[in-house]
């Protein structure tokens, strides 16, 4: 018996989930495996929290083919997975749903969502992107896209992580800051903050990485009372052993380790880069700030990428600056659109303007992403050089 606990992006040939082991024969039990239904074996995706009964055995998870490929049984086993199945139209059943949990109310209402944003006009790059930034649903971008995004240094834009919520947060505080004159108003000001960061987590799917990124931010939010750069730094590692006591298996997570070294690289480094050189004009000042922002986080997660993604993109600097200061513009407008949408009363310019904007970001990187002189390939690391890197 098992139960659903996350839809996965499907192959070619399966659709696949990520599944709770609740019972084996008669013995109750607990696990996590991945399951591999036929894609011609029913017309209805499983969904979240729905129980199935299945008869087939555990197989082994597949090793690489290829000496540096990237390990996906390696990844798999450390988010504790060991096992998978393989199923065909007769080997399972669906029982209906067991106890709810918050992450199926939470897929259920992003389902509803997607569904509404779906009766609009968008082109289906424009969807996937959308679904992506604000839903933290990657499983409908194509593989050209995704390829794109990722050789112009800006695949970090369509996982809904530390950036799309350090981002929230900044135009939140700026949002509430007249609360900080009133008494006791900079206390109302984190508790609403940390509030809205949570309900954004809900429509986004409570995914691993929001949830994470949600619980940073809302240690950082409360760090950010205080004003001073060793409580922020105090708030960054309590969120993470917070984590890692809830789930010890984070910390072998590539998102986690990025995440947190990204944030550390920007807390540590980035006020020493902007204090060299000083700019007069305040546009001139605004971008050398987005600059210095980026490097720091480059800075921070440098060594790692290059030890498990073997490449560097040369241009994630103009991908950055351009995308980045209308990243906050893009998420706080989709959010709008999101709840019009809902309720079908989205007006059709905000969706011809805001498919546009989609569109432009996308034709954007993908011209980055083919100036291939700018990105640096098959660069190997050990483990060692990466320590002795950091």
């Amino acid at each position: 018996v098992l139960k659903v606990d996350k839809v996965l992006k499907s192959s070619s040939f399966h659709h696949k989930y990520q599944v709770k082991i609740i019972q084996v024969e008669h013995q109750k039990t607990r696990g996590i495996a991945l399951l591999n239904i036929e894609k011609d074996s029913f017309s209805t995706p499983l969904k979240v929290d729905e129980l199935i009964v299945v008869k087939t055995d555990f197989s082994e998870l597949n090793s690489p083919l290829n000496p540096h490929q990237f390990d996906y049984k390696k990844y798999l086993k450390n988010q504790g997975i060991r096992q998978q199945l393989f199923v065909g139209k007769a080997d399972f059943l669906s029982i209906g749903f067991g106890s709810r949990t918050l992450k199926g109310w939470s897929e259920e209402f992003r389902e509803f969502v997607q569904f509404s944003i779906g009766k609009y006009n968008f082109q289906p790059n424009e969807l996937a992107v959308i679904n992506a930034l604000l839903l933290g649903e990657r499983k409908e971008i194509s593989r050209e896209l995704l390829t794109d995004y990722s050789n112009a240094g800006a695949i970090h834009i369509l996982a809904v992580s530390g950036l799309h919520v350090g981002i929230i947060m900044m135009l939140l505080l700026k949002l509430f800051s007249f609360l900080s004159y009133f008494k006791n108003g900079k206390t109302a000001q984190t508790i609403l903050i940390v509030l809205i960061l949570w309900v954004f987590a809900f429509i986004a799917g409570l995914s691993a990485s929001v949830v994470r990124a949600v619980t940073m931010f809302s240690f950082l939010a409360i760090g950010q009372q205080f004003g001073s750069k060793k409580i922020i730094l105090f708030s960054l590692f309590s969120s993470m052993f917070f984590l890692l006591i809830y789930k010890p298996l984070f910390l072998f997570d590539v998102g986690f380790q990025l995440s947190y070294l990204a944030v550390l690289g920007i807390i540590t480094i980035q006020q020493k880069v902007y204090h060299f050189v000083q700019f007069k004009s305040k546009i001139i000042d605004f971008f050398w700030q987005l600059i210095t922002v980026s490097l720091a986080a480059q800075i921070g997660v440098l060594p790692l990428s290059l030890y498990y993604f073997h490449q560097f993109p040369g241009l994630f600097f103009l991908s950055n600056m351009v995308i980045i200061p209308f990243l906050g513009f893009i998420l706080m407008t989709g959010i709008l659109f999101i709840l019009l949408a809902s309720f079908q009363i989205a007006p059709i310019f905000l969706t011809d303007f805001y498919g546009g904007v989609i569109s432009v970001m996308n034709r954007f990187v993908s011209w980055i992403s083919h100036q291939e002189a700018f990105l640096w390939q098959n660069i190997s690391m050990s483990f060692g050089l990466l320590l002795a890197s950091y």
